[in-house]
């Protein structure tokens, strides 16, 4: 079996894009299923049983279709929520065969063919049990991982949307200081990620998403290449997450993951090397104190799923709080001395996060799906002074900052299947993230003050009301989010399976910093106390027209130095997509997409 595709491009202009993806598969005999990036697909050949019937039944939630096997023995189910499926092939009345544990994954396609069964008298049914998935989905042409839920929970990685991303080929950690990893050399602000179909990618950097608790992952796909028109405004890779969901059993349960300091190594100071040049200044002196650096993390969750109603309507929430605790010690080599006031860092990481859904099946033509999930990141820092001497740390509070980062999502999905051949699906999501900064000792009321030894004058104290060393901080209401839908309508029409859609969505950001107290004194001195402080302008007189230590040339002035942006981008996607079965043994895909894109700065102009 031989497979050749071809990854789809994505360029960005200033005005508009267009894509076109283009794939071949020669498999054996197949019909192609499409799927939206959430659903997958279930189907198959048969044998000597055409005008037959197929059904397909979830064996956890009831959920139960059935197509006709047509002249050329093929059928089809798409659109199907991944689950585990029993396949049923019927004739009239009569069970010819049956599967009783079929997986079916993100956007992938499980084949189910029945052949022929062999001569025997009295044959009634043959049941064959396979829970194992194809080593090949011969419906698809792209390059993919996907991970269920059984087999995240045993590998050996961390806890992670990310970190389970890097066991696909060609995928690599991107830059230290963002957990965002690189698809095949594209930049980690190159790639796009979704949660129950609704993009997450963070909207204002690009770089990484907002993440849900480990334990509420059903399945994660990552698509590394040859994707189709779909998906967009990527030209890395794709990250795409479905949540678990309530079934007609009862679950509940609760679990905690601990993994102590003590049982880790402690991180080796580093030192400058021993260059020679500079034998007393810094020569295998220390540079970076980290003997004392260490942490533990602890994990305490709970979920519960069950039925509200029987094969009708489920439920399945998942609550999790995440921590970190631990100390830091300020580089040696950006201390002004072998003490630094705020050189000690004690910190906390608390991640409380939750995920839950609602899946009501109508009937078997109509499906309702709503899912919440909060993510956020609560930073708490206490700093004090550090001796690199005698390697201890003070006992008075100097610094530190208090962080707060994330927020909630919301989707909601519809998904009918209007006849055998027509699939209609139609999704909205909105999404809002807060950024808040507080420093240790802050005062809002308080302004900022700047002034060095040579504008201060002799005899007085310049520090004011305000404690805090930095000078600038997050505007207050600093928040990103997001908001739109997409439509997607599938049609099979012999051997082509066409596929439309439409997507729109809009971020914007509201983002800046400003003078801690909203603005600043800023105290200044000039030589000359009657030469004017704006001659260019004309506007403010001389340091001695005031009097006082004016005399001398000492004055100050209040300064606002706010910077903020209030922007928006609108973007917009149309696409088609003809997934063509040229023969039993060759699949065609082709398609095309085309992007738009409209910025808006804060005035609201384009």
């Amino acid at each position: 079996m031989t497979r050749i595709s071809t990854a789809q491009a994505v360029r960005y202009l200033r005005r508009s894009t267009l894509a076109m993806a283009l794939g071949l598969t020669l498999a054996g005999p197949a019909a192609v299923m499409a799927q939206s990036n959430v659903t997958g697909s279930i189907f198959g050949q048969v044998a000597n049983h055409q005008g037959s019937t197929v059904t397909i039944q979830n064996i956890e939630t009831g959920f139960a279709r059935s197509v006709s096997v047509d002249d050329t023995g093929r059928y089809r189910f798409s659109s199907l929520p991944v689950g585990r499926y029993k396949v049923t092939l019927q004739d009239g009345q009569n069970v010819v065969g049956s599967r009783d544990d079929v997986t079916v994954v993100i956007s992938g396609g499980t084949e189910v063919s029945f052949g022929a069964p062999a001569e025997a008298t009295n044959l009634g049914a043959v049941s064959v049990t396979a829970s194992a998935l194809p080593a090949i989905d011969v419906s698809s042409v792209d390059t993919r991982t996907v991970l269920t839920s059984e087999q995240l929970q045993k590998l050996p990685v961390s806890r992670s949307v990310m970190a389970a991303a890097l066991l696909a080929p060609g995928v690599i950690q991107g830059s230290s200081y963002a957990d965002a990893p690189s698809f095949g050399g594209s930049a980690a602000s190159e790639n796009a990620y979704y949660i129950n179909g609704y993009a997450v990618t963070n909207p204002l950097t690009s770089i990484g998403m907002t993440t849900l608790p480990f334990d509420a992952i059903d399945q994660e796909q990552v698509l590394t290449g040859g994707y189709g028109a779909e998906f967009g405004r990527s030209t890395g890779g794709v990250i795409n997450i479905v949540t678990k969901r309530g079934t007609n059993e009862w679950k509940a349960g609760v679990y905690t993951i601990w993994s102590p300091e003590s049982l880790r190594s402690e991180p080796r100071n580093i030192h400058f090397a021993n260059t020679g040049f500079y034998p007393t200044t810094t020569d295998g002196k220390l540079y970076q104190f980290r003997n004392k650096t260490n942490y533990y993390t602890s994990t305490v969750g709970a979920y519960a799923s069950g039925p509200l109603i029987k094969d009708k309507l489920f439920f399945y929430v998942d609550v999790e709080q995440n921590r970190e605790n631990g100390t830091s010690v300020l580089s040696f080599s950006n201390s002004n001395s072998t003490v630094a006031r705020t050189g000690w860092n004690d910190y906390t990481y608390k991640m409380p996060r939750w995920a839950a859904k609602i899946d009501w099946n109508i009937n078997d033509n109509n499906i309702i799906e709503l899912t919440g999930i909060s993510d956020k990141t609560l930073y708490d820092s206490s700093r004090y002074a550090f001796n690199y001497a005698t390697e201890t740390h003070g006992s008075v509070q100097n610094g530190g900052t208090y962080t707060k980062d994330g927020g909630d999502l919301y989707v909601g999905k519809y998904t009918g299947y209007v006849t055998d051949d027509l699939t209609v699906t139609a999704l909205y999501g909105t999404q809002k993230l807060q950024h808040v900064q507080t420093p240790w000792g802050y005062d809002p009321s308080c302004p900022y003050v700047s002034s060095n030894t040579q504008n201060q004058a002799p005899g007085l104290v310049y520090g004011g009301c305000q404690t805090v060393t930095t000078t600038r901080l997050k505007l207050p209401g600093s928040n990103d989010k997001t908001y739109g839908g997409r439509l997607d309508i599938e049609y099979r029409l012999g051997d082509h399976d066409l596929r439309v859609g439409y997507d729109r969505q809009t971020a914007e950001s509201f983002t800046g910093s400003q003078y801690p107290g909203g603005y600043g004194w800023i105290y200044s001195y000039q030589t000359d106390p009657n030469a004017a402080i704006d001659a260019g302008h004309g506007v403010v007189g001389s340091p001695a027209a005031a009097g006082g230590l004016g005399n001398q040339g000492y004055y100050v002035y209040r300064y606002y130095s706010t910077q903020s942006a209030k922007v928006k981008t609108e973007q917009e996607a149309q696409y088609i997509e003809d997934r063509w079965q040229v023969s039993d043994r060759w699949l065609l895909s082709l398609g095309l997409r085309n992007e738009q894109f409209t910025n808006y700065n804060g005035d609201g102009k384009k």
